[in-house]
């Protein structure tokens, strides 16, 4: 933190932890305790230049934490169920109230506790620092609560509740559209204090970025608001929080609570569909349309529209958002209605990326046969590799590797020429040719690189083949020349807190090199307890793992 003068809290900080935008009674009182609260970090740990050195970047972070802190309070307060929401997720998937600090027979549920602050003390900080993990055993996240406790604990008897707070997490039974579920995973995402340095800072980010592009390449208005929706829905409906690794969806109905009516719609609301979509008729009730690069026909209801389809005539070209509510489509974000372009239609035919739109769906109506699928790959690169279901190579020959385990793939599944035959035809029928999509540009990045010399191959169970970088001394193994001991304990940290290596893997190294590995000798003890809700942290929406599998030439049987 540069040196500077320390500044008042003021509503207008408080507020935005908030679901509403205008001050109400209580406010007052809470704003009055979270400067208390920054008052204690400045007398605490500012030195004599007036400066926290050794964990916040700017005055506004610690303003953040100070408001952050009091509405944990306010919420145990108002008994809003916030707090205690997690607090019970977490009890049911792990036996215990919270990670990595212990409670007893003092710590008590639906009040606060000094443990509470402990770990949100360690959560804000490590949701803020993209690049670096701060451990749960610093001093700061033993010492700190104490003091911030002992400020609660003197107001705790006389702190106000805030009676508007419940309203905004509330859903009427009855409801039947979508848009208002979608309004309270706001709220609960956007403006309630436990996810807003997560989920609403990320997408703040973005936002921020997309507009200062707007502005260099000149984009229309219309254009650029278009790009925030898509990425605010993006955020409602596929971002993990760091919490749990749990979706809005998820906090809203655990929110709700299995007794309400809606608990099980608001879990089986759907992934939502972005893309191209061929215009194909429509009646009183719905809209039809084609998944352009996948084939897969839909029916929009037209509950969901107050406006008229932009769209009149057979294989008219659409860009639309879609989501399934209580087994109905519905339109959700943008509708731009685009100029026909036969090759617009054959690049998209031809588009994985646009495939995977789908692909919830399609390994959902298929599911015995991914598996099947994955079961074989994974026999064929067992055969090829010893038994074993990784390997380590030089960069160069990822390639090579990769192309010569398909081919035996392909060899071991014993097809007939009739059958392949079959498979091509059914393929060509939905338009497509063949993906030739170049790689990443970081991948291309990577290969380039000379800091890199090495990588691993390894057969996910679950998703597929995978190929890492930067990572191979993570594994003392004989099978790996390319180990060195002197970049175990960076190459484990990535493995396991770096969003780009699979769950599955970070545990295949823990199951097979816990002992071998003096990353687990220093670190073990710390993290083996709470492994699990560290890997949903640090993982992101990579912790759980889908088959990279996008399945070409198979009949859609029905609209859905």
């Amino acid at each position: 933190m540069k040196k500077q003068k320390f500044s008042k809290i003021y509503i207008q900080d408080w507020i935005v932890l908030k679901p509403y935008d205008k001050q109400v009674l209580s406010d007052s009182y809470y704003l009055k305790l979270a400067n208390k609260v920054k008052e204690l970090f400045i007398k605490e740990f500012a030195d004599e230049d007036n400066t926290i050195d050794d964990f916040f970047d700017s005055d506004d972070e610690l303003t953040l934490l100070s408001c952050f802190l009091t509405s944990y309070f306010e919420d145990i307060i108002s008994e809003t169920n916030i707090w205690n929401t997690f607090v019970r997720k977490h009890k049911e998937l792990y036996q215990k109230e919270l990670p990595f600090f212990e409670t007893d027979e003092n710590y008590i549920h639906e009040c606060i506790n000094l443990q509470d602050i402990s770990f949100l003390l360690w959560y804000f900080m490590n949701t803020l620092r993209d690049n670096e993990v701060i451990h749960h055993f610093n001093l700061f996240f033993q010492l700190t609560p104490i003091r911030i406790m002992k400020i609660f604990d003197t107001e705790y008897e006389t702190a106000p509740e805030n009676e508007h707070l419940k309203n905004y997490y509330q859903l009427n039974p009855n409801e039947t559209e979508l848009y208002p579920v979608r309004d309270v995973i706001r709220n609960i995402l956007f403006n309630t204090y436990l996810f807003y340095p997560d989920t609403f800072l990320t997408f703040d980010t973005e936002a921020r970025h997309i507009v200062e592009e707007a502005k260099s390449e000149k984009e229309s208005k219309k254009n650029t608001l278009m790009f925030l929706r898509e990425t605010e829905l993006a955020v409602f409906n596929s971002k993990h929080t760091k919490l749990l690794n749990m979706k809005g969806k998820d906090w809203l109905a655990a929110l709700l609570g299995e007794q309400h009516p809606l608990y099980h719609d608001i879990l089986n609301c759907s992934e939502r569909i972005f893309g191209l979509f061929f215009y194909k008729g429509e009646n009183e009730k719905d809209v039809f349309i084609e998944h352009i690069a996948s084939a897969m026909p839909f029916k929009l209801t037209k509950k969901s529209l107050d406006f008229p389809f932009p769209a009149h005539h057979i294989d008219d070209i659409v860009y639309i958002g879609i989501q399934q509510w209580q087994n109905e489509w519905w339109f959700s974000g943008n509708i731009v209605p685009i100029p026909f372009d036969a090759d617009l239609v054959l690049d998209e035919k031809n588009s994985l990326a646009s495939r995977q739109a789908v692909n919830f769906i399609t390994h959902a109506q298929n599911e015995a046969k991914i598996k099947s699928i994955l079961a074989d790959q994974e026999k064929a690169f067992l055969e090829l590799n010893n038994n074993s279901p990784i390997v380590f190579l030089p960069k160069e020959d990822i390639e090579k590797y990769n192309s010569n385990f398909m081919e035996y793939y392909n060899q071991s599944l014993n097809l007939s020429k009739e059958e392949r035959e079959d498979v091509l035809q059914r393929t060509r029928k939905e338009g497509y040719i063949g993906n030739n999509e170049p790689y990443s540009e970081s991948y291309k990045a990577t290969l380039a690189s000379d800091e890199i010399e090495s990588a691993l191959l390894f057969f996910n169970p679950n998703s597929g083949l995978e190929i890492a970088f930067g990572i191979n001394s993570a594994f003392p193994t004989i099978a790996n020349s390319f180990y060195n001991e002197e970049d175990c304990i960076d190459h484990t940290f990535a493995l396991l807190f770096d969003e780009a290596f699979s769950t599955e893997l970070a545990l295949y190294c823990v199951d097979n090199f816990k002992e071998e590995s003096i990353f687990f000798d220093e670190f073990g003890d710390n993290y083996m307890d709470d492994l699990d809700f560290a890997l949903r942290f640090f993982k992101g929406d990579e912790y759980r793992t889908k088959p990279q599998i996008t399945l070409t030439g198979i009949n859609h049987l029905k609209v859905v």
